[in-house]
């Protein structure tokens, strides 16, 4: 994988890489949630896991749809739509 799931600058235009299946994708931020698009492949929420599949079904890249601040848990909900995928902070876990 060449890139990470992040986007800390608000935009970001990439490529993920695995050897012969490429797929583009721009990301990007608010302060209420990251909104990730591709041009090929597939997104799904699998089981609390965001991830990124080429159109072979090769998962490119892949997070945990939580994030821990000391003890507390937070989810992350994502609603997808075709290729794109919006991803917002949840409620405490």
């Amino acid at each position: 994988m060449t890139a990470a799931l992040s986007c800390p600058g608000g935009f970001a235009n990439a490529t993920l890489a695995h050897p012969n299946k490429a797929i583009h994708y721009k990301m990007v931020t608010t302060p209420t949630s990251t909104v990730v698009e591709t041009d090929a492949g597939s997104l799904v929420d699998d089981h609390g896991v965001f991830k990124i599949y080429a159109a072979d079904g090769t998962v490119l890249a892949g997070a945990e749809l939580s994030f821990r601040v000391d003890d507390f848990v937070f989810s992350i909900g994502a609603e997808i739509h075709d290729r794109t995928a919006t991803l917002r902070r949840g409620t405490y876990v």
